[in-house]
């Protein structure tokens, strides 16, 4: 599976090894906030990114927002918490690789299909423990 980046507001950049980011497009309503949220980077990080002076944006503003790409020697499990943030260059089974579980599991524990697409900024669930920890109930899918 491959990353499919939205191209109205979100535009997917490598800048050499483990300097990629996305190009978001600013909707009404955002925030430097909410969008360092969405992307899970600060809003130091973003605002030194696009050079600016203050968090004033407005909407159809284009921003770069700074994402950690992968990058070998990467602890395996780094950044598999209860949920994990997809970037740009992320595929069902690299993540599956990084946080430990099969592909198969990540797909049923997130409702997904073979062909479904990530994107950036998606929200996977990641089950805790082995696969045969007892815990392979199904929790309702993140939207």
């Amino acid at each position: 599976m491959t990353l499919a980046v939205p191209s109205r507001d979100i535009e997917a950049k490598q800048k050499g090894p483990g300097r990629a980011y996305v190009i978001y497009k600013v909707k009404p309503g955002d925030t430097l906030r909410k969008i360092a949220r969405r992307f899970d980077v600060s809003v130091r990080a973003i605002r030194r990114a696009n050079k600016l002076h203050s968090s004033r944006i407005h909407p159809g503003q284009r921003l770069k927002i700074p994402i950690r790409s992968a990058r070998p020697g990467r602890a395996a499990n780094a950044r598999c918490g209860p949920v994990y943030i997809v970037r740009a260059g992320d595929t069902l089974g690299g993540i599956a690789r990084r946080c430990r579980i099969s592909e198969q599991r990540l797909l049923a524990y997130n409702h997904l299909s073979r062909a479904a697409r990530l994107y950036v900024g998606q929200r996977l669930r990641i089950p805790a423990g082995p696969a045969d920890s007892g815990r392979d109930y199904l929790p309702p899918p993140i939207h």
